[in-house]
């Protein structure tokens, strides 16, 4: 998953392999959360829109496929 920063594009997710999909923007631009495969199932991982920190794996319920995260205010 790229943004597009001042100084050109940044792959804020960078994870070889595996497909990221389904990005979603946290309502203060801080930080997206997305689904990837990179576990044995779809889990959903948070990143900062910066990438100054490793993405966090928000689910890992292994066997079921996460899909399609909200953010609520």
């Amino acid at each position: 998953i790229w943004v597009i920063g001042f100084s050109g594009p940044i792959n804020v997710t960078n994870q070889p392999g595996t497909a990221e999909q389904y990005p979603a923007w946290s309502p203060d631009g801080r930080y997206i959360i997305y689904v990837s495969n990179l576990g044995l199932d779809d889990d959903i991982y948070m990143v900062d829109e910066g990438r100054l920190n490793a993405p966090v794996l928000l689910t890992n319920d292994n066997q079921e496929a996460d899909a399609f995260p909200l953010w609520h205010q």
